[in-house]
């Protein structure tokens, strides 16, 4: 399977999962939401409205073995 780098830019939909296996293997699972927004015109007022929702599941496995230090929680913005 090729290895495929890519960016998602949203927010997490629930708390991550985390795992450390006895072989030291470790894998980080989540998913995240993200939409397009754009203005309309709603009774002469403007707002903002987001369509073409994407949601991503998102499995690391090995990659970020300082997870456990670090804490994710739902509506988080970032990953790094």
């Amino acid at each position: 399977m090729a290895n495929i780098d890519y960016t998602v830019i949203g927010n997490l939909t629930a708390e991550p999962f985390f795992k450390r296996f006895d072989s030291g293997s470790t894998v980080l699972r989540f998913r995240v939401a993200t939409s397009d927004t754009r203005k309309v015109d709603n009774n002469g007022k403007e707002e903002w409205e987001d369509f073409n929702q994407f949601y991503v599941d998102v499995e690391c496995w090995g990659l970020w073995r300082s997870t456990p230090e670090r804490r994710y929680a739902r509506d988080s913005r970032s990953l790094s």
